[in-house]
């Protein structure tokens, strides 16, 4: 989203506060009642939760150890989940409606951009392509176990995860170069008001990022997820068709490992399903404005865009809180060790 915001000329910011009061296809009730109901009440609350729920995750991963890989990548989603959920928090104030109708000596939108929206893009694309190192990492241990064990070390898995946050990181550093708040006068207001500036002529540089990160980079993280997963699918329906052909001398000695391997591809699969499926919407978005670019959120169509962007933006909430709840009914381990959490905690008396 943000890239849309900054690819539109100068000129079409100084008319942004009037566009946003006005409402072309939805009465202004009606825009106001969904865009806070998702933003500000199940946005934020689920926002909370799921902070909550990542900072347990955190916690009881580095309780478990690192013994195993998955646990280091499942970690590095927890803080990437955090980084959107905190972001999102901060949009769904921003984007509400109360928020753009406040006579506030900024413009609205390109502080929402600016602290928000490109923060939180950066946190999604990393947990994207940590999301598709998980896939692919349990594809290889299925084929060739021993081997990718001796490869893909503890060391490995956290060299490459520090490596994909700072390979996103890169696609901040042109945008924060280009873009900038600085004061801007507005002659139908007879007012200044902070606002984005530009060094330079963004359109050539944001047209290439918008091309990389919007429409390359998730659909390539897309396509890897669903391809790994779709080959996780097809090995475990195999290995539940030969479990029942295994000889009564085996069984026994390769049921305990099969239905560990099972259970954290199972997991794997879950996470990379809801990650997709809860990022659908905001895709579908990016897609459809970089073939008509009207439907910018705060052009022509920006009160039908303002309640597409609150679903969207409740979808990614979803996509970053339910871990938890999906890591304590698939994963013993994990609820063992949360349910015996709090022994780990001092209580006020233990410190005295």
């Amino acid at each position: 989203m943000a890239d849309q915001i900054f690819l539109k000329s100068p000129s079409k910011y100084e008319n942004q506060s009037s566009a946003m009061s006005s409402s072309v296809f939805l009465p202004k009730i009606v825009l106001e009642i969904v865009t806070t109901l998702n933003f500000l009440i199940l946005g934020e609350v689920l926002g909370l939760l799921g902070i909550f729920g990542n900072i347990i995750n955190i916690l009881v991963f580095m309780r478990q150890g690192f013994k195993d890989n998955i646990n280091i990548t499942l970690l590095a989603i927890a803080v990437s989940d955090i980084g959107s959920l905190m972001t999102l928090q901060m949009s769904n104030v921003m984007l509400n409606t109360w928020f753009m109708q406040l006579d506030i000596p900024i413009v609205q939108m390109d502080l929402v951009a600016s602290v928000a929206l490109y923060p939180h893009n950066y946190f999604v694309r990393v947990c994207g392509f940590i999301t598709a190192f998980a896939s692919v990492e349990r594809c290889l241990c299925v084929f060739a176990p021993l081997k990718v064990r001796l490869i893909i070390t503890r060391k490995v898995s956290l060299f490459i995860v520090i490596c994909f946050y700072a390979m996103v990181l890169l696609d901040l550093v042109p945008v924060y170069y280009m873009v900038y708040l600085d004061w801007k006068f507005f002659p139908e207001t007879n007012s200044s008001k902070l606002a984005v500036h530009f060094r330079g002529n963004p359109s050539d540089v944001f047209s290439f990022i918008y091309f990389i990160t919007d429409i390359f980079l998730p659909y390539t993280t897309f396509t890897t997820i669903v391809i790994s997963n779709l080959i996780l699918a097809s090995i475990m329906r195999r290995r539940a068709e030969n479990k029942t052909q295994l000889t009564n001398a085996i069984k026994s000695c390769r049921e305990l490992f099969i239905k560990k391997d099972m259970k954290v591809i199972k997991m794997v699969l879950v996470i990379s399903a809801l990650f997709i499926t809860c990022l659908i919407p905001q895709s579908i978005i990016n897609m459809a404005i970089g073939f008509k670019h009207e439907l910018g959120y705060t052009l022509k169509y920006q009160d039908l865009m303002a309640v597409v962007y609150s679903i969207a933006y409740l979808a990614e909430t979803v996509g970053s809180s339910v871990n938890f709840l999906v890591y304590y009914v698939m994963s013993s381990n994990f609820r063992n060790m949360f349910l015996t959490l709090g022994k780990f905690i001092p209580s006020p008396q233990r410190c005295r």
